[in-house]
This record gives C-alpha cells, sequence and structure tokens, in this order.
C-alpha cells in the first residue's frame, strides 16, 4: 500500500474507502505497530488499536508513578518508570539516588539504577 497518492481500501462491509495521506499513514502506522496484515479490516485496526491502549491504560495504573516510598522500597523498574522518593540523601541530578537522607525527589528508572531528576 503506497501513501504517495488517494488509496482505496475496503472497511469490514466490503465498502470502499478513500483514504488520504494522512489518513494512510495512520492506517500503515497502526498495521504495523499492533502487527496486523495489510489486509486487516479498519474492524480488526480499531479494535487492536482499542485493545493497545486500554493494555497501555492499566499498565501506566500499575506503575503507581509519584507515590512516594524510600530508596529501600523502590521496586524493580522497567527502563523509564518515575516514581519519588522521601529519603534521599544529597540528591544530586542525574546521579543514582541513595537513602538515608531527608529530601524528597523524583527519579526515574535507567535501566540499572533509579536515577534523581
Amino acid at each position: 500500500m503506497g501513501c504517495g497518492n488517494t488509496i482505496l481500501v475496503e472497511y469490514a462491509n466490503n465498502e470502499p474507502c478513500e483514504l488520504k495521506s494522512s489518513d494512510c499513514i495512520i492506517y500503515e502506522d497502526a498495521i504495523a505497530y499492533l502487527s496486523l496484515s495489510s489486509g486487516s479490516t479498519q474492524t480488526e485496526v480499531v479494535q487492536a488499536l482499542l485493545s493497545s491502549l486500554m493494555d497501555a491504560r492499566d499498565r501506566i495504573n500499575s506503575l503507581e508513578a509519584f507515590t512516594p516510598t524510600t530508596v529501600d522500597n523502590l521496586p524493580t523498574g522497567e527502563i523509564g518508570q518515575v516514581t519519588s522518593v522521601t529519603d534521599a540523601l544529597t540528591p544530586t541530578y542525574r546521579t543514582t539516588v541513595v537513602g538515608g537522607g531527608a529530601e524528597f525527589t523524583a527519579v526515574i528508572f535507567n535501566g540499572t539504577n533509579w536515577i534523581c531528576q
């Protein structure tokens, strides 16, 4: 499917749908992101997108971002996960957080350590 020109695709009810370039890009990106086949119907794309959004919402809710904790109680993080600690010892921007102090600071997990922000 090329996006240089207006293209025709079919919805689930087999009615043709004319897509302009921006629509085409969104359609192709969604298919690639969701690992769908290029012959996927609009209904399949929308259902997969909704499922992906609900999964993302659940994942975000489970991260408990910015729920204050102590350094010793920081979870095993996922890259990019953000939270905050209440007992940082002299937090310095972009250094590994150390507990035992009384400073409140945001931290982000870089894949190895929790880093002060």
